[in-house]
């Protein structure tokens, strides 16, 4: 994954025309850069844990919360979207996901050494 071509990665910015005010959602376009095939690469990796596909429309998750029954003591936890991913922890996301790609049987694991 050598980079050849690369440019700097765009950042810009996306009004959040749902929100009242001049909100501004900064956006940062990696296309093109240095980083997109890694990123692209690791993305396949972590597909592979079924906590790490997070990508279904509303419809589905909103079916899929229909059949789950909840212990009498469980507590059900719901995020700002508005803030969450710029809480992220950073150095520990990168640890779960390290520990859960190295973790995996060797004959699953990704080519990365």
């Amino acid at each position: 994954m050598i980079p050849r071509g690369s440019q700097p990665a765009c950042l810009y910015g996306l009004a959040k025309v749902h929100k009242k005010g001049n909100q501004v959602r900064p956006v940062l376009s990696t296309p093109w850069s240095a980083y997109h095939k890694v990123a692209v690469c690791v993305a396949e990796w972590l597909l592979l844990f079924l906590e790490c596909k997070v990508n279904s429309p509303t419809k589905t998750v909103c079916d899929k919360l229909k059949t789950v029954t909840l212990e009498a003591d469980a507590i059900m936890i719901s995020f700002d979207m508005s803030s969450l991913y710029t809480n992220v922890p950073v150095m520990e996301a990168i640890l779960l996901c390290t520990n859960k790609l190295y973790n995996m049987p060797a004959d699953q694991r990704p080519p990365v050494d």
